[in-house]
């Protein structure tokens, strides 16, 4: 084979690479999937919206500091129905824990009264329980490995 014929077969090669890493599509191969999460439990006056938080990580989920920073991802999500849904699409395979509140007036923020009671609903993923601080990512944390639906049931 003379050095023509291989700089072509290299080429063809090397194309082929490229198309084969840029043009599959990004879930592709089973290492990602979609998570539906259903947030049930508010009544039919509630207004405002579901903020949820995704978190892959315990370091930021334990951060009592601030409800939602330092999340993978987080929603905003419209009430309906007494209740919201969750969708996020194409979200690698992993270990993740959610936690969610109902923000009555839409200003943002988890509010507490001045004994740390919450004042509007929340909830944690497996539906975990809040006793004197937030759960821990450990009783909050679900593994994605093909495509779920969380059910979450928002409580004061």
């Amino acid at each position: 084979m003379n050095f023509e014929m291989k700089s072509v077969i290299i080429l063809f090669f090397s194309i082929f690479m490229l198309l084969q890493i840029f043009c599959i599509p990004s879930g592709a191969g089973g290492s990602s999937s979609k998570l539906r999460i259903e947030f049930t439990g508010l009544d039919k006056a509630s207004r405002g919206v579901v903020r949820g938080a995704l978190f892959d990580k315990a370091s930021t989920f334990s951060d009592q500091r601030y409800h939602i920073e330092g999340a993978l991802k987080t929603g905003s999500l419209p009430i309906e129905n007494q209740g919201a849904i969750w969708e996020i699409e194409d979200l690698p395979h992993g270990v993740y824990a959610v936690r969610a509140f109902h923000d009555q007036d839409e200003s943002g923020r988890f509010k507490v009264n001045r004994f740390g009671i919450p004042k509007y609903a929340y909830g944690f993923s497996n539906n975990a329980r809040a006793v004197f601080g937030p759960p821990s990512f450990d009783r909050c944390k679900f593994r994605l490995d093909r495509e779920l639906t969380l059910k979450i049931q928002l409580h004061r």
